[in-house]
């Protein structure tokens, strides 16, 4: 988490901006964003089988294709078992 502080000056708005960003990065079809692509994202992914959901519609990248299928696991079986350490 960082934080990011911006002043601006106009003639409608004097005064300070504070932003807040999280800037974490998980591999592709680690769903459950705790840093590793296992069998909690291959049931995650399984729940929303054939299904339209964005959040794990990844394939093809970027947008998918509009539905959780075929595509979607294969994507995720590239990324089986890696792991990102968050540290």
């Amino acid at each position: 988490m960082g934080t990011l502080t911006i002043s601006i000056d106009h003639a409608i708005f004097d005064g300070s901006l504070l932003l807040d960003w999280d800037l974490s990065c998980y591999p592709l079809g680690d769903f459950n964003h705790d840093g590793k692509v296992d069998l909690a994202d291959v049931v995650a992914l399984g729940y929303w089988w054939l299904d339209a959901d964005p959040r794990f519609d990844i394939a093809p990248p970027p947008d998918g294709d509009g539905v959780v299928n075929l595509k979607d696991f294969a994507l995720l079986a590239e990324q089986w078992l890696i792991e990102i350490d968050g540290e």
